[in-house]
């Protein structure tokens, strides 16, 4: 598939705010970085103030200022707004700022951890030595734009959900038994059936019951996950708990991994759920939707000539 650049301009255009902004990503790991952020992870990030004291081109972070975050292609990513901004010695960064940096087990242990020899790196590209009295600027910022979220199917979404269900092709093992079903029928058989399926109402022989989840960017959504609560023998040695699509045109930007974390949640919010680990599947030649159960902390249990069978284990669904 070929990628589509999204440039800084067009996600501002986009999200209808107005003023300047600044264009940046994170120095170490700005996929993974942003995708945090994109997940509402990461709420803060810090620098070497030394470095910009050293740099002309580049100024201090400002109170209510905007950023749209790239990524390592210079993709824009998503838009923030800073927030509280503090000036400390490195030796005074705290459990709470820690936490909030969002990355790895987000203990302070971590934060130091990766921290130290990125701050040791960038202050000697700027001629300086790092130590504990080293002065560093602490972040914090908010998501603007895009917000994503999942939300169940229901009625008052109908032409919404009957649009993205035109855009998703059968294929990679999802099933999409409602293109070409007009939106009458869609509207006033099809969604009150799913909607009962997820309350047990209604299931046909050997079915289990089932939530769709939209994902909603904004007020578009860009992709479905189906639930099911629980598994029975062929859903156990098939498709698992969770299957899932993103639209064409939004695949690509991180969407069904963090659409999948959502998932995950959700399921374990479920009363009728009770399993230690979320089962999933892919075809082998599906490696996207590989990657994106394995950044969901999901290991390969098994495979047979077709498909590759992934579990997730509950207590790793928390880390990066």
């Amino acid at each position: 598939m070929k990628e589509i650049k999204r440039s800084a301009e067009a996600l501002w255009k986009e999200s209808g705010l107005a003023g300047e902004y600044d264009v940046w990503s994170f120095g170490d790991a700005p996929d993974e970085l942003a995708f945090l952020v994109l997940a509402g992870v990461k709420t803060a990030t810090s620098s070497a103030y030394e470095c910009y004291q050293e740099d002309d081109t580049e100024e201090l972070p400002v109170t209510g200022g905007y950023s749209v975050i790239t990524d390592s292609k210079d993709n824009a990513v998503c838009i923030i707004r800073e927030g509280r901004i503090r000036i400390v010695p490195y030796r005074e960064v705290d459990t709470v700022h820690a936490y909030k940096e969002g990355e790895g087990d987000r203990s302070l242990e971590y934060y130091r951890s990766v921290h130290d020899p990125f701050f040791r790196r960038e202050l000697a590209e700027c001629g300086k030595e790092f130590g504990e009295d080293s002065l560093i600027v602490l972040e914090e910022f908010e998501l603007v734009y895009p917000r994503l979220y999942l939300k169940e199917t229901n009625l008052e979404d109908a032409e919404e959900e009957y649009r993205i269900w035109q855009k998703i092709p059968a294929e990679n093992g999802f099933e999409n038994n409602h293109l070409g079903e007009d939106p009458k029928t869609f509207r006033e058989v099809t969604l009150p059936k799913m909607i009962n399926y997820a309350k047990g109402i209604g299931l046909k022989p050997e079915h289990v019951p089932q939530t769709c989840y939209m994902l909603w960017r904004e007020k578009e959504i860009v992709g479905i996950f189906k639930v099911r609560h629980y598994l029975n023998d062929v859903l156990r040695n098939g498709s698992g708990h969770i299957g899932y699509a993103i639209a064409p045109e939004y695949r690509g930007r991180g969407y069904g991994r963090l659409g999948l974390r959502l998932a995950v949640e959700a399921l374990q919010k479920l009363p009728d759920f009770a399993e230690d680990e979320i089962y999933m599947s892919c075809y082998k030649e599906n490696t996207a939707s590989l990657n994106v159960m394995l950044k969901n902390g999901a290991y390969i249990h098994h495979e047979d000539e077709r498909r590759r069978f992934t579990r997730i284990p509950l207590n790793k669904t928390e880390g990066r």
